[in-house]
C-alpha cells in the first residue's frame, strides 16, 4: 500500500489540529512513567548495544512493526512484519536513535510512547520519523507489544539535540 503524501497530508494534520490536546501532556505524575520509560530507554538502548537478548526480552514475542518508508517519489509504503528477535543473530552495525517530544499515556496494563527521532548508523545520519510504541504490562514487566514509525530521509528538521 503507497500512501500518497499531498493527498493524506491535510488529513493528517487535520486529524492532529483536532487532537492536539490529546497530545499536549506526558503522563509523569503516573507511577508508572518510570518503569515505562525505562523499557523505552531500553529498547533504544539495545539498538546502540546490539544487545538481542535484552532486546527480546523488552518485546513480546511476535510483535507487531508498522515501517512507512519515504520513497523517492515522496510517498510512503508501508512494510508489515512481525517481529520474533533472534537472540543467536549479531548486529553488525551501531544504530543510534535520540528521541525528543516524547508523550507517554498510561494506564494500568497499557502505555503509549510517541516521538519524534533521529536515527543513526555507524555515527552517520540515516533519516528521521515518529515513533509510536504500545507497550503492555505483563507479569509486572513492561514490553513492547507494537511500534510503529516513520522513516523520513527528506526534509528532516534539525534534531533539537544537535549532530552525533
Amino acid at each position: 500500500m503507497k500512501i500518497k503524501t499531498k493527498k493524506h497530508s491535510l488529513l493528517i494534520v487535520l486529524c492532529l489540529l483536532f487532537s492536539s490536546s490529546v497530545f499536549s501532556q506526558t503522563d509523569e505524575s503516573h507511577p508508572e512513567f518510570d518503569s515505562v520509560m525505562q523499557a523505552i530507554n531500553g529498547w533504544i538502548e539495545t539498538l546502540e548495544t546490539g544487545d538481542l537478548s535484552r532486546r527480546a526480552e523488552l518485546t513480546i514475542d511476535g510483535a507487531i512493526i508498522q515501517r512507512l518508508v519515504q520513497q523517492e517519489d515522496g510517498s510512503f509504503e508501508r512494510l508489515p512484519r512481525v517481529r520474533n528477535i533472534d537472540t543467536s543473530a549479531s548486529q553488525q552495525s551501531v544504530q543510534i536513535e535520540r528521541f525528543w517530544d516524547e508523550r507517554v499515556f498510561i494506564n494500568e496494563r497499557m502505555a503509549v510512547f510517541w516521538a519524534s527521532y533521529d536515527f543513526w548508523v555507524n555515527g552517520s545520519f540515516t533519516h528521521c520519523g515518529t515513533d509510536v510504541f504500545d507497550l503492555i504490562k505483563i507479569d509486572g514487566e513492561w514490553k513492547l507489544g507494537s511500534m510503529m514509525y516513520t522513516i523520513e530521509k527528506t526534509g528532516c528538521p534539525p534534531s533539537p539535540l544537535g549532530e552525533l
